[in-house]
């Protein structure tokens, strides 16, 4: 939750330092302080006092920020590439709006509305539909179906193990991976009866 919150922030501050709507930026900066404040007076406000520790605090906002400053810049490159005519704030206002809306609905990577979203908004900078089109594809393929793509990978090479994790367990199979750990400190007769229990059950 802390992850997507802060993303959310970063997200929304580039949009709106961006476009130098500054009053808008000091609102969103608020609006983070005072979810810190409500979330410290909750039953977990022990792990919110952590999360605010200057040194933590500033680790979470210094990599969320940059782990958002490297897909504007790529978003801005295939732009380039492709001989759109963007200023580097229109890139990240692009972006930021995709992103935002796109993770507003709750899909997962906005698969289908943040691309769409982001080719609508390319258009209103007067870029053609063919060519707003084919950058966001390229930029989309490189960092959401690139990591749909290592997902796939992924599954298809661990399936056995991913398929066992998930496997129904009979309420025995804990006793069996456990038991060879008593056998020394269990007497033989105790061991017997909690074998027999086993059986019966």
């Amino acid at each position: 939750m802390v992850e997507r919150f802060a993303d959310f922030i970063i997200v929304a501050l580039f949009y709106f330092v961006m476009k130098g709507e500054w009053l808008k930026v000091l609102l969103v900066i608020g609006l983070g302080a005072l979810v810190l404040l409500i979330l410290n007076l909750s039953f977990r406000a022990y792990v919110i006092r952590t999360l605010s520790r200057p040194s933590v605090a500033f680790t979470i906002l210094f990599s969320t920020i940059l782990a958002w400053i490297f897909p504007v810049l790529g978003l801005w490159a295939v732009a380039q590439q492709l001989g759109v005519q963007i200023t580097g704030a229109g890139v990240a206002e692009v972006f930021s709006v995709g992103t935002l809306i796109g993770g507003i609905t709750g899909i997962p990577l906005g698969i289908g509305v943040t691309g769409s979203i982001m080719i609508f908004l390319l258009q209103m900078y007067e870029v053609g539909p063919e060519i707003a089109t084919a950058s966001i594809a390229v930029f989309r393929a490189g960092t959401v179906w690139y990591a749909v793509g290592i997902g796939l990978f992924a599954i298809i090479l661990w399936k056995d193990y991913i398929v066992q994790l998930f496997r129904f367990r009979s309420p025995g199979y804990h006793f069996d991976i456990i038991a060879h750990e008593y056998e020394e400190d269990l007497p033989q007769h105790v061991r017997e009866r909690l074998l027999n229990r086993k059986i019966e059950a």
